[in-house]
């Protein structure tokens, strides 16, 4: 058995109120509303029986078993069935009502154990606000998504796995550093809580939980389709944001170029010559002419200057509020130094910026980099500092 129970780090004097209000709800609704209503049997008159038998009749299953099961057949059942999502019967309210009904007490628990796990960090990340905006857009995709595969039929959809799972693929952009503490039992060789890498972790759930069952069409009553899209969406979401996900990738395309031959080292003269025009900028302190400098500068030109350079210069322009060149030179520095020993300084600077620009998701994981990066003990007080504010 694998089983995740808890996440690291957290943020620190934050409560998730979101999460745990989503938490409530879905609780209290399968307690005070699905529970009661799973003891009460359905009336021959109930107008929902005809559609109800029309959907058990398009699954395949048998007359004889059909009698069996209407005659054990709750006003729950039939709550799940008009108020679930039916993709040859879809509504607009049931887009939503679905993400909060559930068919049993371990698919509810299932559900909101990962909510719990993952949903705080990035209800931190986004905002209050953003984060419930985020968890109901992609429990539509997610819903919209397993329409998509299901076709035409009666078999409502419920659960907010979906939703989840769209927290899940935001988690596993913005979150990289994050380890997933898992209860592992092999009864009766191991048992104990191991820290595992969160893009592993979600990576299986991605992988072998939901796309190998989905591409071999196995799996009875699990939405596969609705967890693989609301995980799409998520990542999307985060893709839109800000996440160190983009400076990887940067960092990759310069290894790629340079492997290919396409980004070769710049002529000699031509080098020396913008290197000693930042060199001239950055010491007469002309933030004007490092931006035009900036602007009309390609990669290969900064393979030729030295980190520290290209870190004063960011400093001056965002000491002169000129924050997006200071942002752009700072991802640069970082892209074409990839093993700097002032890989720290860079990454605390390119999060002080974001924090001035707005981008407090962004500019946490760029912090939080920094730290990973054992910085000198005057930046990590510094980075510790900001941290603390963004937390606030």
């Amino acid at each position: 058995m694998f089983l995740p129970i808890g996440d690291s780090p957290n943020p620190e004097r934050f409560t998730p109120y979101v999460t745990w209000g989503i938490i409530a709800v879905n609780i209290f609704i399968f307690v005070f509303i699905n529970i009661p209503l799973s003891g009460k049997p359905v009336g021959a008159s109930n107008p929902l029986l005809v559609d109800y038998v029309r959907m058990l009749m398009e699954q395949g299953i048998p007359e004889s078993y059909i009698r069996m099961v209407l005659s054990q057949a709750s006003l729950n059942d039939l709550l799940l069935f008009q108020y679930g999502y039916k993709p040859a019967d879809p509504t607009l309210i049931s887009l939503f009502t679905s993400l909060f009904l559930h068919g049993s007490l371990m698919h509810l628990l299932g559900n909101m154990l990962f909510l719990y796990i993952y949903g705080d960090n990035a209800e931190h990340q986004l905002g209050r606000i953003k984060f419930l905006l985020m968890y109901l857009a992609t429990g539509v995709i997610a819903t919209l998504s397993f329409a998509v595969f299901a076709g035409i039929s009666l078999t409502p959809l419920v659960g907010a796995s979906g939703a989840i799972s769209g927290v899940l693929g935001y988690y596993f952009l913005m979150f990289p550093d994050n380890r997933v503490k898992v209860f592992i039992l092999l009864f009766p060789i191991f048992m104990s809580v191991v820290r595992i890498p969160a893009r592993i972790v979600l990576g299986i759930y991605v992988l072998i939980d939901n796309l190998l069952p989905f591409l071999s069409q196995a799996g009875g009553s699990v939405a596969y389709g609705a967890h693989l899209g609301g995980f799409f969406a998520g990542l999307a979401v985060a893709a839109l944001g800000e996440s160190r996900w983009h400076l990887s990738f940067l960092q990759q395309a310069v290894a790629i170029g340079r492997s290919l031959g396409l980004m070769s080292e710049p002529h000699s003269a031509q080098a020396a010559g913008f290197r000693e025009k930042m060199e001239h900028a950055i010491t007469s302190a002309d933030a004007n002419r490092l931006q035009e400098l900036l602007q009309g500068a390609g990669m290969q030109d900064f393979q030729t200057l030295e980190a520290e350079t290209i870190l004063e210069g960011a400093q001056l322009l965002e000491k002169r509020n000129l924050l997006d060149p200071a942002n752009r030179l700072v991802r640069l520095a970082l892209a074409t130094h990839p093993n700097s020993p002032l890989l720290p300084e860079l990454y605390y600077q390119l999060g002080q910026i974001r924090v001035r620009q707005g981008f407090a998701t962004a500019a946490y994981q760029h912090l939080l980099a920094a730290l990973d990066l054992h910085p000198r003990p005057e930046t990590e007080r510094k980075i510790r500092r900001l941290l603390e504010n963004i937390r606030m």
